[in-house]
């Protein structure tokens, strides 16, 4: 009977173990998600920064089409201003998110810490027994 109590301690250590390991690769798939996402966008933003220098260099060669080629950046500046809150709300989610994963792996470690120190207890009384009932 003990014997049986003990695997089932054992099967559920196991399996907050594994539940720990699958949470801890969700947390490393979203910083590696993230880490893309903030390569993409500063891709993105340094494009976005060479098309704005570009027109400004349009914009001192051509004089004639200054209005024309303004209202353009000033275009570009607002989709660039859009995609900077719009990522920035992305890395803030994501952070939001290995933030709460973080804490949900600090609650199961806790747990966990709590399940050993139980097996540890449950173990000796176990050895007691053993010795009393098996030796001598």
């Amino acid at each position: 009977v003990t014997s049986t109590s003990s695997d089932k301690e054992r099967e559920e250590k196991d399996k907050q173990v594994k539940e720990l390991r699958e949470l801890f690769q969700e947390e490393q798939k979203l910083a590696d998600s993230q880490a893309e996402m903030i390569q993409s966008l500063k891709k993105e933003v340094e494009a976005k920064n060479e098309q704005i220098q570009n027109l400004q260099q349009k914009l001192d060669k051509d004089s004639d089409s200054f209005e024309s080629v303004q209202q353009q950046l000033q275009d570009k500046d607002r989709n660039y201003q859009s995609l900077s809150q719009s990522s920035n709300q992305r890395i803030s989610d994501l952070q939001q998110k290995v933030t709460s994963l973080q804490k949900q792996i600090e609650n199961l470690q806790y747990k966990f810490s709590e399940q050993e120190s139980v097996a540890r207890i449950g173990e000796r009384q176990l050895n007691k027994w053993r010795y009393r009932n098996f030796s001598g």
